[in-house]
């Protein structure tokens, strides 16, 4: 009897696991479920997002029909996009085209087309509509209430364009939960900031002092605080979460090591107890691991050594109206490049007024004829420095000193002063760097020199303190530091200046980027902005706002309608838009038209991956109108 039981128990596991089994590829098998009951219901339907801008979020296309009145949520695994299901499985039999004009436009639409999205560290649910849809509050409302009926928990909705965010009040007074952008951005708990994988002894940085004493090379940094002079290591986690241009990201692109975002890193035991043990870190599309390995001998090939050509002919102040894309080599790229913008045919914004360059031969004259040249090769051959960051700053600092405190040029301050027309452009001036250590191929160098404001007339801040101080700036850790990674010769490193009027009060100012990030998809530019002059790069003290403008398409399916879809907004302006659809419309179509011009200068290859990082402002010209600024083009990625 015993016996009989013994056999009888594992024989009832083995069908209840078999069960299980069955019914689960059953689900999978599913083309839709009309309910979602629980969690496992939800895991069998989920995909990845269309949209890859938070990390870790899963999601669950829903198609509710209104001509047959029922809901549909869909099995992402069969069916990539709505079309897709509605085409194969509710037989409407239109184009992808036709489908969209018809279904993301209230006035006489078959289906309404959402995502839930699934945010699982805090166990959010909401409801996400494609920002160029059309759908009014009624409808949205009328959706939330059948998913309220058939989903097994609580759900809010995003708001996540300009109209939906205005009807913020009105889904608080029908009681329905809503998240904003900022909300989801701050509600992960990890952000994948660059994938890779590294190993090294895991340092712990709590203090800025802590980088300076000792040598970090080949380690995996854990941060506590947003840094500037990102030091020569292999990784890093750090506790801030980072935007695109954010100088953690741009490095950690440029140099191809991994970086991630974790919140709670400094409160995470499995962490804490590897502080200053050999790790290896693996940060994936979405998750990252980090664990104690045995020690390897560094994989990192020496780069080849780059010397910079240069032209230290040209001597003249040249007008911006006057310079071309082929004088780089004597004025720098940020020079040449504002040039340029002056040149797209039909634009609608403006450039700096008062505009000119300073080639490098002045640079270079100013430090040969101060015997600067001798410290910086007596410095080069002493490799001290070489282990010891520390006094490598040191270091720099004096030769950075020399630059500053040794005498300017008499000649070139009074032809300087000629090219300055005060009676149209005032007497403050903007100084700002334009090397020959940006924008080589592999090297974009963005973030690492100086720009300075000089006023005529005035000691404290005279303009040839500013222009010796740009100069200087060849000379900071984080320049130096990242030209001796990429194996840069530090002596054929040369600095130009652009000169433009200043301006003394900005609306606002922002990077866009002319490609979507979060999609390989053709329409999509990424915009990160803040109010006034707070800075776009700026981690230390608020994110700035960060959307998707769509209006770079030639489609109507987003040129007219309210295409923008923001992925975090501003705490400076009260999580707000910063700009109207107009201005943002406006925007991004005059992005689109530097996009066109550059990509034929530069002779790029795949239009869809070429990418330019644009900065812009909203300020007054001198009339006192408030008007679109470009002021400064790079190039980001040219295939």
């Amino acid at each position: 009897m015993n016996s009989k039981k013994s056999l009888y128990k594992p024989l009832c596991l083995c069908i209840v696991i078999l069960m299980i089994g069955l019914n689960v590829s059953a689900q999978k098998s599913k083309h839709y479920l009309k309910k979602i009951k629980n969690q496992a219901d939800f895991s069998v339907l989920q995909s990845n997002p269309a949209v890859a801008k938070y990390s870790n979020v899963q999601s669950v296309k829903v198609v509710y029909d209104f001509k047959k009145k029922r809901l549909y949520y869909i099995n992402g695994n069969k069916y990539e996009f709505h079309h897709n299901f509605c085409y194969e499985v509710l037989k409407d039999k239109r184009s992808l085209p036709s489908f969209n004009r018809k279904n993301y436009n209230d006035k006489d639409r078959r289906f309404g087309l959402v995502n839930i999205n699934y945010f699982k560290e805090k166990n959010i649910y909401s409801l996400e509509y494609n920002v160029s849809d059309d759908i009014s509050f009624d409808n949205i409302n009328f959706i939330y209430s059948k998913i309220k009926q058939t989903f097994y928990d609580s759900i809010g909705i995003v708001l996540n364009n300009n109209k939906r965010l205005s009807w913020k009040d009105d889904f608080t007074k029908k009681s329905i939960p809503i998240y904003l952008p900022v909300d989801l951005f701050g509600s992960q708990k990890l952000q994948i900031v660059n994938k890779g994988k590294a190993n090294g002894e895991l340092v712990f940085i709590t203090k800025k002092e802590q980088l300076f004493n000792q040598n970090l090379t080949g380690k995996i940094l854990v941060l506590k605080i947003d840094i500037l002079e990102v030091p020569n290591c292999s990784g890093i986690i750090t506790k801030l979460f980072q935007t695109p241009l954010s100088h953690i990201s741009l490095l950690s692109k440029n140099r191809g090591i991994p970086v991630v975002a974790y919140p709670k890193v400094f409160s995470d035991d499995n962490i804490k107890m590897l502080e200053g043990k050999f790790c290896c870190l693996n940060v994936k599309d979405d998750a990252y691991t980090l664990r104690n390995c045995k020690k390897e001998k560094s994989s990192i090939q020496n780069r080849k050594r780059i010397i910079i050509s240069s032209n230290l002919e040209e001597k003249r102040l040249k007008k911006i109206t006057r310079l071309n894309l082929k004088d780089k080599l004597a004025y720098g790229t940020k020079v040449v490049n504002l040039a340029e913008l002056g040149r797209v045919s039909d634009r609608k914004y403006n450039t700096p007024e008062g505009g000119f360059g300073i080639p490098f031969y002045y640079y270079k004259q100013h430090l040969s004829n101060n015997k600067i040249y001798k410290k910086i090769t007596k410095f080069l051959a002493d490799t001290s420095w070489v282990k010891d960051r520390k006094r490598l700053k040191k270091k720099l600092k004096k030769i950075r000193n020399a630059i500053t405190h040794s005498p300017f040029d008499s000649l070139l301050m009074s032809n300087i002063l000629t090219k300055i027309d005060t009676s149209k452009t005032g007497i403050k001036y903007r100084f700002r760097s334009s090397s020959n250590a940006e924008d080589l191929n592999g090297f974009n160098g963005a973030g690492l020199y100086t720009s300075k404001t000089g006023i005529i007339d005035n000691d404290d801040k005279s303009i040839e303190e500013a222009i010796k101080k740009v100069w200087a700036s060849v000379w900071t850790l984080r320049a130096f530091e990242e030209r001796q990674i990429f194996n840069i010769d530090q002596e054929s490193v040369l600095m130009g200046v652009l000169v433009h009027r200043s301006f003394p009060n900005d609306y606002m100012n922002g990077v866009g980027i002319t490609k979507n990030l979060y999609r390989d998809y053709n329409a999509g530019f990424v915009l990160n902005q803040q109010i006034g002059e707070h800075r776009v790069v700026d981690n230390q003290e608020h994110l700035p706002e960060q959307l998707i403008s769509y209006y770079n398409s030639k489609a109507d399916f987003f040129n007219q309608k309210d295409a923008v879809e923001y992925i975090a907004t501003s705490e400076l302006n009260n999580n707000k838009p910063i700009l109207t659809s107009k201005e943002v419309f406006v925007l991004t179509k005059e992005l689109e038209r530097i996009k066109r011009h550059f990509y034929k200068k530069l002779k790029g290859k795949s239009y869809r991956k070429f990418a330019l990082d644009i900065e812009y402002k909203y300020a007054d010209d001198l009339t006192g109108k408030k008007k679109l600024y470009i002021k400064q083009v790079r190039l980001l990625s040219k295939d």
